[in-house]
């Protein structure tokens, strides 16, 4: 994170609008510089500025709805607005606070842009996830990595040898390693547990000899005869099986033919009548031809 312009009013002793600009050669050709004067001069008030700008808090006032300790006393508003440059792209991130004519606070103004003026977030809530995504560390990590509390300073460099340490994982965010080495104390100790739990179980295993386990290998080998059987036995009864389901069907169309042999009968017998009527008629129809055929003969004779 690089902040190239920092612009405020009304933050704590600094009354008035201040503007400091990171751009500047005094800035940049040192490499290096650092903010001095007296005690109340506003030093953190600078710290405060850069804090508000992009959180909307600070580490060391908090500022509530009906509370804001930050504002210059007797100032009815104040703002701070920080631009900064962070993996190449520039972004403004802006805080802003009034008071109505009555003294109470109205509620706070958040703003988050591009170095096009494009507002990416202009909510509070919205302002405190965007800017975590932009700057990659909440409050907290911020104020022990970048913006370091003069206070946590101070207890550092006053501390005893046993408590540097803890103060020093508290302001550098490096309490994440003793967490970890917890764990994995843990995490060993149930392994640990797990890996002598096997331990015990593998005493119990019993290690064959190699007669024993020519036996056994024996005894596969007449259970995998038997399981030859047993398939062959299995594939007899399927096929089985199937035959009386044949059979089961030939019967029901047995059964559906039985029924239908009655009318079938019946029609026989009417067929076999009319048969017989049919051959009555034709021996009728046979004779009377004979007939016919006679007494043309006796007319044929006649003619003649």
């Amino acid at each position: 994170m690089k902040i190239l312009n920092l612009k405020f009013k009304n933050i704590n002793s600094l009354a008035g609008e201040q503007k400091i600009d990171f751009t500047k050669p005094e800035f940049t050709d040192s490499g290096l510089f650092a903010i001095t004067g007296k005690t109340g001069a506003g030093k953190s008030s600078i710290l405060d500025a850069i804090s508000l700008a992009l959180y909307g808090k600070t580490p060391r006032v908090e500022i509530t709805g009906q509370s804001n300790d930050v504002m210059t006393r007797g100032a009815t508003d104040c703002y701070s607005e920080i631009v900064f440059e962070i993996g190449g792209k520039k972004w403004k991130s802006s805080w802003k606070q009034e008071r109505t004519r009555t003294g109470n606070l109205k509620p706070v103004n958040r703003q988050i842009a591009d170095s096009t003026d494009k507002i990416h977030a202009d909510q509070v809530r919205g302002c405190d996830s965007k800017i975590i995504e932009i700057m990659g560390l909440t409050f907290e990590q911020f104020t022990k990595v970048i913006l370091l509390a003069q206070g946590d300073f101070a207890a550092f460099l006053q501390a005893d040898k046993n408590d540097k340490g803890e103060l020093l994982e508290k302001m550098t965010g490096t309490e994440i390693y003793g967490e970890i080495s917890r764990k994995v104390f843990d995490r060993n100790k149930t392994e640990k547990e797990k890996l002598d739990q096997i331990n015990l179980q593998l005493v119990e295993i019993k290690i064959l000899s190699d007669e024993e386990i020519k036996t056994i290998e024996n005894e596969l080998s007449e259970l995998e005869i038997q399981k030859k059987r047993i398939d062959d036995e299995i594939q007899l009864i399927e096929t089985a099986k199937k035959r009386l389901a044949d059979l089961e069907n030939l019967q029901k169309q047995i059964a559906g033919a039985k029924q239908k042999l009655p009318d079938l009968q019946q029609k026989v017998e009417l067929a076999e009548k009319a048969f017989e009527q049919s051959e009555a008629t034709l021996k009728a129809i046979k004779t009377e031809k004979e007939t016919g055929e006679k007494i043309w003969i006796k007319v044929r004779e006649l003619d003649t």
